[in-house]
């Protein structure tokens, strides 16, 4: 049974901190202003969201993560969001940013729906997860390896697995509708070609691959919602 000390525990020294979600963020509309970061990390895309005018507010259970991520918000809260409300105002944000932190909760439909009055009544929430279906995960599993790992799909602290197929079930019951899913990050297995051809040629047969075939070819999962 999952207690607030053990959830703590799993993640409060841990510093999730990359170059940011770009796949992502490309996806938020120019008019977004306020933005509110849930599981913010080490704050990379409040760093990108920064430099393209937005005013972040961030959210983490990691006392290092908030201290990192500070510089670029307006305010970092460390909590557990599926433990506790925020001290945030309702109806304040343009958008709701969840970049890979919903496969760390165990009820995050539950998160969700708590979280989204704090969204303007036509605010937008940007949702991303690992795409488990991508055809290295099958490969690896096919090996019969499901061995945990500190980052990454196979994130020793992730407690769900979705695919571009399945990402759906999210939100059932939800206050928040989707209105665009797209496959983020797509790859098709090219590795000779890789070495030979430029990052021009191979760009739009990765991106070929995952709209023909997105739960087998992306990478992650990307879902634009909008308020209910």
């Amino acid at each position: 049974m999952h207690t607030e000390s053990n959830l703590i525990d799993l993640y409060e020294n841990k510093v999730y901190q990359n170059a940011g979600n770009s796949s992502l963020l490309a996806l938020i509309p120019s008019h977004v202003e306020t933005v509110l970061d849930i599981g913010c990390g080490a704050g990379d895309n409040a760093r990108l969201l920064k430099e393209r005018g937005c005013r972040v507010w961030g959210v983490t259970i990691s006392e290092q993560e908030a201290s990192i991520a500070s510089k670029y918000m307006e305010a970092v809260l460390v909590q557990n969001v599926e433990l506790s409300d925020l001290d945030l105002p309702y109806d304040f944000f343009d958008l709701l940013l969840f970049s890979h932190v919903l496969e760390h909760m165990i009820r995050p439909e539950n998160v969700l729906n708590r979280l989204t009055p704090h969204l303007k009544r036509e605010g937008l929430a940007l949702i991303a997860v690992p795409n488990m279906a991508n055809y290295r995960s099958r490969f690896r599993l096919l090996l019969g390896n499901w061995r945990r790992e500190e980052s990454g799909p196979f994130d020793r602290t992730h407690y769900h697995f979705w695919s571009y197929e399945t990402i759906d079930v999210l939100f059932a019951g939800c206050n928040l509708q989707p209105i665009k899913k797209v496959p983020g990050d797509p790859s098709v297995p090219l590795w000779p070609l890789r070495r030979i051809l430029s990052r021009r040629l191979l760009q739009p047969l990765d991106h070929l691959g995952g709209w023909l075939f997105p739960n087998l070819f992306a990478g992650q999962v990307i879902v634009v919602a909008r308020r209910v």
